[in-house]
């Protein structure tokens, strides 16, 4: 597979408050790395300058519909490109259903020159999965960070302030307990699958059905400032520690796949060293 471009790993400088950014992946020469945004155009971002040089910008969006479904569920207009990586762009359609976020999400690679087989995949999908948690630890700071609070030395400056501080972390609690409730449920899916594979074999509980608990809308309004200001700090250990278990349970998953497949491997040479011993 020859590269499309040349191999040059990003250097432009972001800027956009908008743009969430995963580390780099490096495997033999390639370099993986991820740009999710809630708002640009998807198109726009898959032209961004940082990715210009890369031999493929796969591509996925999911944005709001304007039309309504029968159920009364949101609608949504999605799509992906894999841009020469055959299948990429349906795994990070399927990365966006998952975590349930709105917004576009592009992965650059630059090929090294050496092929590297599924596990490109993986890569991919793990750089798209940093840029969007990235997001929703940050979600609800945006605005709150790019305006900046004026108090006057008179009058009723500092209850102004105070409230305008108040409406601010109320604002980004909500978009906190939207995240948490995204992380949660993506936990325990991600559990609930390992639960359901180990009682495969069947047991007490093996057709027991998930229920899933609405959250209980929380009265932000009537609490003062001071308990906002902790609260919004238990809201950022929770969804620290929802991201630490998501990852703790994807590696798990990682070497339960690898030891499957280690295992078929060596099922499949016992099989042919039968055959070879049968002809002899």
């Amino acid at each position: 597979m020859p590269p499309k471009r040349p191999h040059s790993p990003p250097t432009t400088p972001l800027s956009s408050s908008a743009l969430y950014v995963s580390k780099q992946i490096q495997d033999r020469a390639s370099t993986f790395i991820a740009y999710f945004s809630p708002t640009a155009p998807h198109r726009q971002l898959q032209s961004h300058t940082d990715l210009t040089t890369a031999s493929h910008r796969i591509l996925a969006w999911r944005k709001p519909s304007s039309q309504k479904t029968l159920t009364g569920c949101p609608a949504y207009n999605t799509g992906s490109d894999d841009d020469g990586e055959t299948y990429a762009g349906k795994k990070l359609l399927k990365v966006l259903d998952d975590y349930k976020v709105e917004g576009s999400i592009v992965v650059a690679r630059w090929y090294g020159g050496q092929l590297l087989g599924p596990v490109r995949f993986q890569h991919i999908e793990n750089a798209a999965k940093e840029a969007i948690r990235a997001y929703l630890a940050d979600r609800g700071d945006g605005e709150a960070a790019k305006k900046t609070k004026v108090v006057g030395d008179s009058g009723n400056g500092g209850e102004e302030g105070s409230e305008k501080e108040k409406e601010e972390l109320i604002e980004e609690l909500k978009n906190r307990d939207e995240s948490i409730t995204v992380l949660r449920n993506l936990l325990d899916d991600k559990l609930g699958k390992k639960k359901s594979e180990e009682q495969s074999d069947g047991g007490e509980g093996a057709s027991q059905p998930k229920v899933t608990k609405a959250p209980v809308p929380v009265d932000y309004e009537s609490m003062p400032l001071v308990r906002l200001k902790q609260l919004d700090k238990a809201r950022d250990n929770t969804i620290s520690f929802l991201l630490k278990k998501i990852d703790e349970a994807e590696e798990q998953e990682e070497k339960a796949q690898k030891i499957l497949s280690s295992s078929q491997d060596k099922s499949s040479d016992d099989n042919k060293n039968d055959k070879d011993t049968a002809k002899t």
